[in-house]
């Protein structure tokens, strides 16, 4: 049926099912990277340190994609981002695992950042349209479509990888089926029309309520973002994982993530937005302390950091949602351009971030990294205050 003869609620939904691909979409990329990442390091002779800088580059795209993401949004509709982000992202990590050199490995890190924060700013901005025009809480459901792509992408990643599959083989076939998931998601979207865009910024200097609030969103991409890039070469080489086998930390935080963000809307409904954040942080920090812990190469151990990096998912499971939703709803502010200034602010986190922890790593080893992030969970925790009182009433 097409989208005009539908009612509004039924609009609504077929465009939340859409969005929800996207967020699928975007997770499976994440997550199928993941596993290739100690491989990559390997194949291309990179130490933490040179690896760090590598990574640097996707962060780096991340950053300069935001006020672009922002305006292009504000000028076109999310839908029309969403579509060219969304078909570039899979293309882009095809790119990255492919590479020969470690320098066009980095460019094509670079265009990675540029699409997936483009993607993810277009792909939030519809969720957030979707939230309004249903008037219930969807954001974190949506969260946890991510979460699910990033659990399936990494474990069947993981799994192919140690059956000696071709990377070229396993990367493509991602690629390519993304794509069609995307294309066949785009025109469910809403329009800019259904949005209710009127000019309005997508991107602004920010005051001192977006800037606290991009600086929880900085500290909570960093935790996100190291598990996603350190979490495989920790268990290789601290752990002595095998081929494929590192890859399945960040798939037990992916899994428990998917639980965290699906049932998200009603946890963040019946304890508010600062206690959800603050357990949330602290719950992720005792999860690296788990991981951290179990200090040898046996079964038992194996399963212990299995635990504990499910513990971390968990923890960090509405971290983003929470910060998302509430920037969509700071007061006097217009939804867009607080998502759009608070996700550039938290993506930041991904330049200063993981690839700085790699530094780190280099010098002090890459126990090191996890308790840095370790130490940021707690941080977050603490910072959960600065979500009280900066919202307008929304609907539960």
């Amino acid at each position: 049926m097409p989208s005009s003869t539908l009612s509004a609620p039924a609009r609504a939904k077929t465009a939340q099912r859409a969005v929800a691909a996207y967020f699928l979409a975007n997770g499976v990329v994440m997550g199928a990277w993941v596993p290739h990442v100690p491989d990559r390091a390997r194949e291309l002779r990179l130490d933490p340190g040179t690896l760090g800088w590598a990574l640097l580059a996707s962060g780096l795209g991340a950053v300069l994609a935001m006020p672009l993401a922002g305006r292009m949004t504000a000028r076109l509709g999310s839908r029309a981002v969403s579509r060219v982000s969304g078909i570039a992202f899979p293309v882009t990590l095809s790119a990255v695992t492919l590479a020969p050199t470690a320098w066009l490995m980095t460019l094509a890190l670079l265009c990675f950042g540029i699409a997936g924060a483009s993607m993810d700013v277009a792909m939030n901005a519809q969720g957030i349209a979707v939230e309004e025009q249903l008037g219930e809480r969807t954001i974190s459901r949506l969260h946890g479509m991510w979460s699910i792509g990033g659990f399936v992408g990494s474990a069947i990643t993981s799994f192919a990888l140690s059956r000696q599959l071709p990377a070229w083989a396993i990367v493509l076939s991602f690629s390519v089926l993304i794509v069609l998931l995307v294309v066949a998601a785009t025109q469910s979207l809403f329009s800019r029309e259904e949005e209710g865009l009127h000019d309005q910024p997508h991107a602004l200097r920010p005051h001192g309520q977006l800037l606290l609030l991009g600086l929880v969103a900085f500290v909570s991409m960093v935790c996100e973002g190291s598990i996603a890039d350190w979490s495989g070469l920790y268990l290789r080489v601290v752990r002595d994982a095998g081929l494929g086998v590192s890859g399945y930390g960040y798939a037990a935080f992916a899994a428990l993530m998917v639980t965290g963000r699906l049932s998200g809307d009603s946890i963040v409904a019946r304890y508010g937005e600062e206690r959800t954040l603050l357990a949330g942080g602290l719950l992720a920090a005792a999860g690296l302390a788990v991981v951290v812990g179990s200090g040898w190469q046996h079964l038992t151990s194996a399963l212990w950091w299995l635990l504990g990096f499910a513990l971390v998912g968990a923890g960090l499971a509405n971290g983003s949602p929470v910060i998302y939703r509430t920037a969509g709803r700071v007061r006097d502010v217009p939804a867009g351009a607080g998502i759009a200034t608070t996700v550039g602010i938290g993506y930041a986190g991904l330049l200063a971030g993981p690839p700085g922890l790699g530094f780190v790593g280099k010098h002090a080893g890459l126990t090191s990294i996890l308790l840095c992030v370790m130490a940021l969970c707690c941080v977050m925790a603490y910072g959960s205050r600065l979500v009280r009182g900066l919202t307008v009433p929304t609907a539960s």
